[in-house]
């Protein structure tokens, strides 16, 4: 399981990358690392 702080750098990249933008696709490089398919990544989409 990540630490905290692990997730807080990747939570500040990806709000540099995503804030304020449309998501158009989404797909899994390592599905693997997918703890759960629910909801689906589709739903991330618009």
């Amino acid at each position: 399981m990540p630490e905290l702080p692990d997730l807080e750098a990747l939570k500040e990249v990806l709000e540099r990358r995503i804030v304020d933008r449309e998501i158009t696709s989404v797909r899994a490089l390592r599905p693997g690392i997918l703890k759960t398919v629910t909801p689906p990544l589709t739903s991330l989409v618009g």
